[in-house]
């Protein structure tokens, strides 16, 4: 039996259905949803499709807060991806729970955003 397969918009690679990717790359609700492997969504998604903006407080870059295998899986799972200041990142790899709760004091940049946008009429948006 053969798997069904879709193609990378990015590479054209043929993936198999359980393992693509779909979002609209950050864009409004009803936006075209585009298809990508694993490689081409990490390439694209490490800086937001070119939509991230630094962090508000710092001004740091903010990066993926998961590793890549975290990151797919939540984009596959519940169509999310999830960024944090960099700062953050690195007191949270480093294990810094004293420099971690000064940046939460902070409040420092923690962001969540939708690989496809919900519809913002639904009662559970937001």
């Amino acid at each position: 039996m053969l798997k069904k397969t879709r193609k990378c918009c990015s590479c054209n690679e043929f993936v198999s259905v359980d393992k693509i990717i779909k979002t609209n790359e950050f864009k409004e609700y009803q936006s075209e949803i585009k298809l990508y492997c694993d490689n081409c969504f990490l390439a694209n998604v490490e800086n937001g499709f070119g939509k991230l903006d630094n962090c508000s407080i710092c001004e740091s870059s903010l990066v993926l807060q998961f590793d890549n295998e975290e990151t797919i899986a939540l984009a596959q799972d519940d169509f999310t991806v999830h960024y944090v200041c960099r700062k953050v990142k690195e007191a949270t790899e480093k294990n810094d729970a004293i420099e971690l709760e000064k940046l939460v004091e902070e409040d420092h940049d923690w962001l969540i955003c939708y690989t496809v946008q919900p519809d913002p009429s639904e009662p559970d948006f937001g």
